[in-house]
């Protein structure tokens, strides 16, 4: 996977944490006022199901990776404290940390992320054949049932 990959990835992790996967909505209460009607144009699509394997694989991470992917991307603290308003430098005071180690800690983190996703699609598509033939006949395999 690209930086590229992996930041669109953790963003979209991020939206769906606050609003697309049944938490609070946005992170301010204000918005959270019922359904708003479609704006054309202005909607990303959340991808549930990607960003549900990207949550799974941000929480195997160790301890200090994790919190600082969290900090980075949504905003918090590992006590839950909002850090919107945080300037780097505060953000790496708060998780105990220097500012170059808080970088450090996030590209460390993106590495692994890319490995584990990577390894995951590679392992999904090893374990389920599509279609398969086997001596002149032909079996088809869904979701790794023979049909």
């Amino acid at each position: 996977m690209t930086d590229d990959d992996i930041d669109r990835r953790l963003l979209n992790w991020a939206l769906w944490y606050w609003g697309g996967s049944g938490r609070s909505g946005s992170p301010y209460p204000i918005y959270n006022i019922g359904p708003r009607p479609p704006r054309a144009g202005s909607s990303i699509p959340i991808l549930g199901g990607e960003a549900a394997d990207t949550d799974t694989a941000v929480n195997n991470l160790p301890t200090a990776w994790r919190d600082a992917l969290r900090a980075r991307y949504l905003f918090l603290s590992p006590t839950g404290a909002r850090l919107r308003t945080l300037s780097d430098a505060q953000v790496a005071r708060r998780l105990g940390c220097a500012r170059s180690t808080y970088y450090e800690r996030i590209a460390s983190a993106r590495k692994a992320l890319s490995q584990a996703l990577r390894a995951k699609k590679e392992q999904s598509l090893r374990r389920r054949p599509i279609n398969h033939t086997e001596n002149s006949g032909h079996s088809v395999y869904i979701f790794g049932t023979l049909v």
